[in-house]
């Protein structure tokens, strides 16, 4: 399985982003929200247009089926904005520490992240829905 060296995000997604990013970054708790960790990744992320992106790859609006590394249990995410989150609906804000991971990832990837009890690694197990895959690009 592969560790994520470079990854792709569309240039909508990397629009969208920067302009949570910014306003986040205006706040006083910019690290602890998330927009930081955010801000670097799409600065070090190839831009590709949606209808380059290949459909393998994690984007906004993305559901996908992870399995968890320590234990194999899976569950059904969707990679949501901040506004969109709600994790008890399977909703992961991308400014969380698995939603940024998740972001432009390929399926078959295990991603890393902190949480409070330490370092935790999921696979991408599947790629449920793209919108990009699905030419839905208004989501």
């Amino acid at each position: 399985m592969a560790i994520q060296q470079s990854i792709d995000i569309t240039h909508r997604d990397v629009g969208r982003l920067a302009r949570i990013v910014e306003d986040f970054l205006r706040r006083a708790n910019c690290i602890e929200d998330g927009a930081e960790a955010l801000h670097e990744k799409l600065e070090g992320a190839r831009h590709v247009s949606s209808a380059e992106i290949e459909a393998d790859i994690v984007t906004m609006n993305s559901e996908v089926t992870i399995e968890e590394d320590a234990s194999g249990a899976r569950r059904a995410i969707k990679l949501a904005y901040p506004s969109e989150a709600d994790p008890a609906r399977g909703r992961v804000s991308v400014l969380s520490p698995m939603g940024n991971a998740l972001l432009g990832s390929r399926v078959g990837w295990i991603v890393r992240f902190a949480t409070p009890l330490g370092e935790r690694s999921v696979r991408i197990a599947e790629i449920r829905f793209q919108p990009e895959a699905a030419a839905q690009y208004d989501l």
